[in-house]
């Protein structure tokens, strides 16, 4: 009873990460590349590219990293959700993990 709560909380966990992971590299991929377009979009407006600050392109930058580190977490995080999922519905059948180890 107790490994069936611990793997239970261990699954919704995992998929509560795992879904907000996909939510947040999703909305962040497109909001990066509305952000990436228009900044490019004002480059190119702009007559003289000394007038660009330092302080927008760090902000780009760390646009860019915040989106691949969503990436990495949902991906991460997914994997561990698939090996949750596996064990706990596959156990009894014989094709988990852990049985796939004896």
């Amino acid at each position: 009873m107790e490994k069936n709560v611990i793997s239970l909380f261990l699954f919704s966990s995992m998929f509560l990460v795992h879904g907000f992971t996909t939510f947040a590299s999703v909305f962040l991929l497109y909001s990066n590349v509305f952000l990436h377009h228009l900044y490019c979009f004002a480059l190119r407006l702009l007559p003289l590219l000394d007038s660009v600050s330092d302080e927008n392109l760090s902000m780009s930058l760390l646009l860019s990293s915040t989106l691949h580190t969503f990436h990495f977490l949902h991906y991460f995080f997914g994997f561990g959700w698939d090996v949750v999922h596996a064990n706990w519905l596959d156990k009894d059948k014989g094709r988990g993990l852990k049985n796939a180890k004896n």
